[in-house]
């Protein structure tokens, strides 16, 4: 194919012998002369007919833990009777590698059917991947009019860290029990049966969080179980309430079933009052009833904006 520099000659050229025909120039016209002189002298002693390289380039090694030296090997072939006398060969490299020997640009010759073997060395460069080459290898014929350029793929060296070996580590459980096998538990959980599922609210057991619904909709959702009966509503609240009486600031207590379960609405002087009223007295009393175990309270919080009472 024709160089840039070949195109602009000749643009130059057909410029000037336009101009001296049209002005009726001919020294203006003779000027394309020389230009087409040095065309024929590029057609005479320029390119063979054929041109065929074959190029080659091997990273040893690709994957290196950082410690040794990185070798590029470099090969071109020339595969006709013919004898190339400019020879370009460019091996492009990233800026952070300095090579120790060899050169990543020379110019040479090949005979017929030789070979030229260029090496590379650099030393291994920071942690991470690196992308050499394309090796790109052109031959020109000497005024630089005709290029041919023959052009392989890059290849990709990984510079990796290097793994530690671990020596005396003893991974073990901290407890390890002498039973194979299931083990059941001694009291029993909530379970994985819930009715329905709702906004997360401040307070909630982070237990009972629904992960794969919250990532569905971006927000976090929990699951609602079972809300206690009428029974165990009767057996706990004879042990937190005060002789019969609301607690300590608790100015409100309502108490009834709903679909699912049973619901109690209560009114405190202050969060922390009723902070200090669950730990201290409803869940234990809870626990001791045996629904502690298995029902996971729904218990949330909200401020009051008005509260009429006779």
């Amino acid at each position: 194919m024709f160089t840039r520099k070949a195109s602009l000659y000749f643009a130059l050229a057909a410029v000037a012998l336009i101009l001296g025909l049209l002005l009726q120039d001919w020294q203006l016209a003779s000027m394309v002369l020389p230009l087409a002189s040095m065309f024929f002298l590029a057609n005479f002693w320029g390119l063979p007919e054929k041109v065929e390289l074959g190029i080659s380039h091997l990273v040893v090694p690709t994957d290196s833990f950082g410690d040794e030296d990185i070798s590029v090997h470099i090969m071109i072939s020339n595969k006709t009777d013919n004898q190339l006398g400019n020879v370009e060969v460019d091996e492009f490299l990233p800026g952070e590698i300095k090579l120790k020997s060899g050169a990543s640009r020379v110019l040479t010759r090949l005979g017929a059917r030789e070979n030229f073997a260029l090496g590379l060395e650099f030393h291994s460069p920071i942690r991470g991947h690196y992308q050499i080459g394309p090796l790109v290898a052109r031959v020109q014929d000497p005024f630089g009019f005709y290029l041919v350029e023959e052009r392989s793929e890059a290849e990709i060296l990984s510079i990796m860290p290097r793994p530690e070996r671990i020596r005396g580590a003893q991974l073990r459980p901290r407890h390890l029990g002498p039973w194979p096998g299931t083990i059941p538990a001694r009291t029993l959980g909530p379970g994985t049966e819930f009715y329905s599922m709702r906004d997360y609210v401040a307070g909630d057991d982070p237990k009972r969080i629904n992960w794969k619904t919250s990532a569905k909709h971006a927000r976090l959702i929990v699951n609602e179980m079972e809300g206690g009966s009428q029974d165990l509503y009767d057996q706990v609240n004879p042990k937190v309430m005060e002789g019969g009486n609301l607690p300590d600031g608790c100015q409100l207590h309502i108490a009834g079933p709903y679909e699912n379960g049973w619901r109690v609405i209560t009114v405190w002087d202050s969060e922390d009052r009723f902070q200090q009223f669950r730990d201290e007295k409803l869940i234990p009393a809870l626990r001791e009833a045996g629904g502690g175990d298995r029902i996971a309270p729904s218990i949330s919080a909200h401020p009051v904006h008005n509260l009429i009472t006779p």
